[in-house]
């Protein structure tokens, strides 16, 4: 059995339970720590051979902030640049939430690597989240949706009394709907997108047609009663980031991973290692348990 940790701040990456692999990443967190590392070393090594050759120390210049303020403002403009030339963080970058725009890069490797290696595009498959919030990490999955895949999403919305114990998002369906709207509006009318969408609204939750809403507490979700495989096939990626109790975590995970996965699926699960909220890492070493 292989286990395997890449290990930060926020999240973790959970694969099919069948092998129970799993993956944790948050890419901005990530680059700054590296960032941080590298500037570490730097200084490590100069101090290292300064003290080799017994040289005096050496006095930090006194421009040197105003250099790496320069550095760190053009590295942000850099950043939002390809924010804007790239349509999807475009779109997102709309959408409130808490959603780091650039997990859309490891969404996309997540994507690819499934379609690619495992050729999932030749099977029925779905997407998923549990805790859709205002819609901003969801609507990152709907951008890699393939043709005819179902998009569910999962919440409580207005409905948290006694569902929303840790009060960890309170969802509002009237801003998902407008927001899911506007991102596949934007994404149909992108050029070069390949994203997939034929226009059509459903009528009863007026959202696009391939977005199926469950509004009701995740851990009352059940396979039969929720999940059509044989309509919508497994789920290839499952998002969770509902209530952040241990109970919950440890229910929605189960859930996910072990009745509506695809055998090379992954589950998301968010504020994994956040120290805010240690009921998600609380459940999922009950889970891997």
């Amino acid at each position: 059995m292989m286990r395997a940790w890449l290990s930060s701040a926020s999240g973790a990456f959970l694969s099919s339970s069948r092998n129970h692999c799993c993956y944790y990443v948050s890419l901005s967190r990530f680059n700054s720590k590296r960032r941080a590392v590298k500037t570490n070393n730097n200084n490590n090594v100069e101090a290292f051979s300064s003290s080799n050759v017994n040289s005096p120390k050496r006095s930090t210049p006194p421009n040197e902030s105003k250099h790496r303020k320069a550095a760190e403002r053009r590295q942000r403009e850099d950043e939002r640049k390809e924010e804007e030339d790239d349509a999807v963080k475009n779109a997102l970058s709309k959408v409130s939430g808490f959603y780091e725009i650039g997990n859309v890069d490891i969404y996309r490797s997540i994507d690819a690597c499934q379609k690619k290696v495992f050729k999932m595009s030749d099977f029925k498959t779905s997407l998923a989240e549990i805790g859709v919030y205002h819609g901003k990490s969801f609507l990152a999955l709907v951008s890699l949706r393939k043709q005819n895949e179902r998009c569910v999403a999962i919440d409580c919305f207005e409905n948290q009394a006694g569902i929303n114990r840790d009060e960890s998002g309170v969802g509002d369906y009237e801003k998902f709907r407008k927001h899911a709207m506007k991102f596949c509006e934007a994404m149909k009318a992108t050029e070069d997108s390949k994203f997939v969408w034929d226009g059509v609204v459903d009528s009863d939750t007026n959202m696009p047609n391939f977005i199926k809403v469950i509004s009701k507490d995740s851990t009352k979700l059940t396979k039969e009663a929720d999940f059509n495989e044989d309509d919508d096939g497994p789920v290839r990626i499952f998002s969770i980031d509902g209530s952040h109790t241990v109970e919950t975590t440890l229910r929605d995970l189960s859930f996910a991973a072990d009745e509506c996965l695809h055998e090379k699926g992954v589950v998301i699960l968010d504020d994994c290692f956040n120290p805010d909220w240690p009921g998600c890492i609380s459940g999922l070493a009950k889970y891997l348990e």
